[in-house]
């Protein structure tokens, strides 16, 4: 069965390790109205239309030493939707891996007027996973340690704050700030010993180990780990 061709909006998927698996225009205007004394609409105008998008990848194979791919938040990538030429800026990369799950790897953005970007963050290999349906240590954040303690999920987000500058109802250009990496993962603790988790150089932990025991499981371990983000070079 053929499916309609679906236009990654980030320019990530190469065909050999990530594949388009859904996308999601998110597209939204805003409307003015002004009203009489009994509040009626006596007139409207609508704002220009822009998508939010986000796209889901297929992790179809490692993305790990020279297939690992740099990520640049605030890059700008322009693509043909519905025979018009966009432009598109990355503010958000999510990554996730579980034992037993299929891994996972998102992005989402904002559609600009141009292709010129405003302030980038470039993560130097940053998107790397396994294609394998097991638990990983994501963008080298953390160091686990402790008898029989093993993880079940890890979540990497690469993030920026996408700022719009707008005029007459139109984004006329913009910035990104605030470039950041968190990292969560959950650990489950089948023996006495409570799992150590340390913050990798560079890295912080922003949200201390939390247990949780429940009445007839295993405990499992919370922890978030932060790494703030310089901007690149102007």
């Amino acid at each position: 069965m053929a499916f309609p061709a679906k236009v990654d909006r980030f320019g990530l998927a190469d065909g050999t390790t990530l594949l388009v698996k859904s996308v999601t225009p998110n597209r939204s205007n805003d409307v003015v109205e002004a009203s009489n004394e009994d509040d009626d609409v006596i007139t409207c105008e609508v704002l220009e239309a822009r998508e939010s998008p986000s796209v889901e990848y297929t992790v179809k194979a490692d993305l790990k030493s020279t297939t690992a791919k740099d990520i640049v938040l605030g890059g700008v990538t322009s693509q043909t939707v519905g025979g018009v030429t966009k432009y598109f800026v990355l503010t958000s990369l999510r990554l996730g891996a579980s034992a037993g799950g299929e891994p996972t790897c998102s992005a989402s953005g904002e559609e600009v007027p141009s292709a010129t970007p405003s302030t980038t963050y470039t993560i130097e290999d940053g998107l790397a996973i396994l294609a394998k349906a097991k638990a990983q240590i994501l963008a080298s954040a953390f160091t686990l340690a402790g008898t029989k303690c093993h993880m079940n999920s890890c979540t990497a987000t690469f993030q920026v704050k996408f700022v719009p500058i707008e005029n007459g109802g139109s984004l006329v250009a913009w910035d990104v700030t605030n470039g950041r990496i968190v990292v969560t993962v959950n650990v489950t603790q089948a023996g006495s010993d409570a799992p150590t988790l340390s913050a990798a150089q560079g890295w912080t932990i922003t949200a201390v180990p939390d247990d949780n025991n429940p009445d007839s499981d295993y405990t499992t371990w919370t922890c978030t780990f932060t790494k703030f983000l310089t901007k690149d070079s102007e």
